[in-house]
């Protein structure tokens, strides 16, 4: 029975660890969907500023994430979940 657990927690991680990845191709797309339900129609400059400043506001989490690992820290105002 404890094998069983063990077994279904590993299959669990293994699959919502995948959810976690997203493709360039999947991020633009969600990124996209998201400008267009602020109102931004396809193919104008609006939705493409929209697009760029989703994508500019990602580079510095992404900085603050790198360093914190390689650090061994965690970023400020992190506080894990716990139950």
């Amino acid at each position: 029975m404890q094998i069983r657990k063990i077994l279904l927690f590993v299959a669990l991680g293994a699959i919502l660890g995948g959810c976690t990845t997203m493709t360039p191709q999947e991020r633009r797309a969600a990124d996209e969907k998201t400008c267009l339900s602020y109102g931004f129609r396809r193919n104008t400059d609006a939705l493409a500023t929209c697009l760029q400043r989703i994508d500019l506001d990602r580079v510095p989490l992404a900085a603050i994430w790198q360093r914190s690992d390689a650090l061994g820290l965690e970023p400020a105002g992190y506080r894990p979940v716990t139950a």
